[in-house]
């Protein structure tokens, strides 16, 4: 029998499950490459193999790199790996801009090999993030671990598709020429921001007597579908009309929607000083950061009260159930390939190809795997 949902009882999933959310979004940055992949060609004069190299090498580190990341991970907990992480990433990314417009000399490094170590600096940081990320949710999600862990994955496929639209928004489509290389500098300030607040939010462990906000995954699950659905209609609208921009606003604004939708219920505790005793979180960032945010429930509905100890409470079984969701699973995902065929065929445009790719894979963990 599980623990029951309540405010109270739900409190540190919920700061788990959104700090991780958005501190995951830094790992994205990778799907940016190409908006300044031929400014960064034309600035330095490379050639095509030293720019693959820039954004391929760095994936070799994850031979040996993974089991220190773990080690700090273990040993310093979710919020200082998730900082770490991030911070590493943007001064990573801002030494990247640098290099790549000439304005910090490399002296005897060659300027592709130059890059290359900072592409590695941003990998080594995107992966102190990712452990925090996608394991802190499983320990906090016992039952639903496989959907929370979806969704903060897909979120980052999504993420990318928002900066890259804000950036076509804000700058036009990007060129062969140096201004493209400001994507970089956003990507920065974006995983400095969303390092220092899921930092600042996350528990260090689990609150023994935590409830899993079942309908909140179940909210977010629908709303990404929405998001990734303004995303292809986003990169399908001319740029210069108006469409663009409202559909790139819509974008970000579902964007931010799971910051209210998770941590709103929670304006109550935080604003009679019960918060940090519903989820043992001594950091006072909380309490600047909850009562800002809109609740979708009275402020006064806080339950208090023990609950029992989720201590015991064995993981729902995830194996796949044989035949009973095949059908709507294979309907859901041919619509979505479909979709995605027609609108190459007719319109001889590339939609955000991970975007799908995440989508497609979220729809099959949902029906297959989540009871």
């Amino acid at each position: 029998m599980g623990i029951a949902e309540t405010t109270q009882s739900t409190a540190t999933p919920r700061l788990a499950f959104v700090a991780c959310l958005y501190a995951a979004c830094s790992t994205g940055s990778t799907y940016g490459f190409g908006l300044y992949a031929g400014a960064m060609q034309q600035s330095l004069g490379l050639s095509d193999a030293a720019l693959a190299n820039v954004n391929t090498l760095p994936y070799m580190l994850g031979f040996v790199s993974p089991p220190i990341v773990g080690h700090v991970f273990r040993l310093c907990g979710p919020a200082l790996g998730l900082f770490m992480g991030g911070m590493t990433t943007s001064a990573s990314q801002v030494l990247l801009f640098l290099i790549a417009s000439g304005v910090l000399p490399t002296g005897n490094i060659a300027p592709p090999v130059a890059l290359v170590l900072c592409a590695m600096g941003v990998y080594i940081g995107s992966q102190f993030v990712t452990a925090a990320a996608f394991a802190t949710p499983v320990h906090h999600f016992q039952r639903k671990r496989s959907r929370a862990v979806s969704i903060i994955k897909t979120f980052v496929g999504l993420s990318g598709a928002v900066v890259s639209q804000l950036y076509v928004l804000a700058f036009g489509v990007p060129t062969r020429e140096p201004g493209a290389l400001r994507c970089i500098l956003l990507w920065a300030a974006i995983s400095a921001t969303t390092a220092c607040f899921g930092a600042a939010l996350v528990p260090r462990r689990p609150r023994p007597g935590s409830a899993e906000p079942a309908l909140m995954l179940k909210r977010c699950f629908w709303l990404l579908l929405v998001l990734a659905g303004c995303s292809t209609a986003a990169s399908l609208a001319p740029q210069e009309g108006i469409a663009h921009g409202v559909l790139v606003s819509l974008m970000l604004t579902l964007a931010l929607v799971p910051i209210p939708l998770a941590l709103g219920p929670l304006v109550g505790l935080a604003c009679s000083g019960r918060l940090g005793a519903a989820t043992g979180h001594t950091t006072s960032a909380i309490a600047a950061v909850a009562p800002l945010i809109a609740s979708e429930h009275p402020a006064g509905t806080a339950a208090s009260g023990g609950a029992a100890s989720v201590a015991g409470v064995a993981p729902a079984d995830s194996r796949l159930a044989p035949g009973s969701s095949a059908a709507p699973a294979g309907i859901y995902m041919s619509i979505y390939l479909y979709i995605y065929i027609y609108i190459y065929i007719y319109t001889h445009t590339h939609t955000h190809t991970h975007t799908h790719i995440y989508i497609y894979t979220y729809v099959y963990i949902h029906i297959y795997i989540n009871k």
